[in-house]
């Protein structure tokens, strides 16, 4: 009689790696779109600000620039779903490993909070100030 294959419980440490390494990789990516967002929001800020001659102008950048952050804000979101992809097995292969380590006080906010903030703080700010430029341009000059 041929012996049954053994079942394998974790997987080898190579594809154990690898998972590791595109979830972390994915983590740096969002933190790459923060700083995109950032550099983003500075210029159009500024561009809006040299154009205010023409308010015309400087409402359409910050519209414009309300529609990236937008689009990064849904790469972003779609990053993390394909970053957490593996956590469930990650995290069943590892049960002792942490991901984030706890702080004894804890953490007043996650990062996901954070960006949520920080994206529509700026998505807020873009639109109210388009919303300046194009209905009340007598505030900025």
């Amino acid at each position: 009689m041929a012996e049954e294959p053994k079942k394998q419980l974790r997987p080898d440490t190579d594809t154990l790696g690898i998972m590791m390494q595109h979830f972390t990789h994915l983590d740096g990516v969002m933190w790459n779109r923060v700083q995109w967002l950032i550099a983003i929001q500075t210029a159009a800020i500024g561009g809006s600000y040299a154009l205010k001659a023409d308010p015309h102008n400087s409402g359409f950048v910050l519209c414009l620039c309300a529609f990236v952050t937008i689009i990064l804000l849904l790469m972003m979101r779609r990053d993390e779903v394909i970053r957490d992809a593996n956590l469930p097995l990650l995290r069943t292969l590892h049960p002792d490993f942490t991901f984030s380590p706890k702080w004894s006080k804890g953490a007043p906010l996650k990062g996901r909070q954070l960006n949520n903030i920080l994206f529509f703080s700026f998505l807020f700010m873009d639109l109210f100030g388009a919303f300046i430029y194009f209905f009340i341009p007598a505030w900025i000059k």
